[in-house]
C-alpha cells in the first residue's frame, strides 16, 4: 500500500467513524423523527434519515474497505438503501478500494456515477486557526450529560 493510499484509507476511516460516533450519539426521539439508522455492512458504515432526503445523511460510506468490492456486496448495501434509507441516497467510494472496471458492475445495478461535490482536507493540528470570537458550551441546568454508549 502506498503512503498515499494508507493516508487516504485513514481520511475514509475517520470520516466514518466520525458519522458512527455522531449517529450512536443522537437521542432516540432525534432518530425517530428523521427515520435514522446506522449500520455497519462488510466494513462500509450504512448511515440514513429515511425523513430527510439529502444523501448527506443517506449514504453508505467506506464500500470495499471491509472486504473486497464486488457485485454481491454492492447488492447487499442496495438492498439496504432500499429498505432504510430516503429516496435519495448514495454509495461513497473510494477510488482505491475498487477494481479496475468497477464502474460496469454499477452501471450494471443500477448506480450512476454523481458529481464530486465536496473534498476531504486537512491541516496540521499545531497550526491552530485565529479566531476572534471565544466559543464556549454549557450544560443547561436541567440536563447532564451521561456516558455514551458504544458506536453503532
Amino acid at each position: 500500500m502506498t503512503n498515499g493510499t494508507e493516508q487516504s484509507l485513514m481520511a475514509e476511516m475517520m470520516e466514518l467513524e466520525a458519522w458512527a460516533d455522531l449517529m450512536d450519539a443522537m437521542p432516540d426521539e432525534t432518530k425517530m423523527m428523521i427515520g435514522g439508522d446506522c449500520s455497519r455492512i462488510d466494513g462500509a458504515l450504512s448511515i440514513s434519515a429515511r425523513n430527510i432526503p439529502l444523501v448527506t445523511f443517506n449514504r453508505v460510506m467506506g464500500f470495499g474497505l471491509g472486504r473486497p468490492a464486488d457485485a454481491p456486496l454492492l447488492q447487499e448495501i442496495a438492498g439496504h438503501i432500499k429498505r432504510v434509507s430516503a429516496p435519495v441516497a448514495q454509495v461513497q467510494i473510494a477510488p482505491f478500494a475498487t477494481p479496475a472496471g468497477f464502474e460496469t458492475v454499477l452501471a450494471n445495478a443500477g448506480f450512476q456515477r454523481a458529481p464530486a461535490n465536496w473534498a476531504k482536507m486537512g491541516r496540521k493540528s499545531m497550526l491552530r486557526p485565529r479566531s476572534r470570537r471565544m466559543l464556549s458550551w454549557n450544560w443547561p441546568a436541567w440536563k447532564t450529560p451521561a456516558p455514551l454508549p458504544r458506536p453503532c
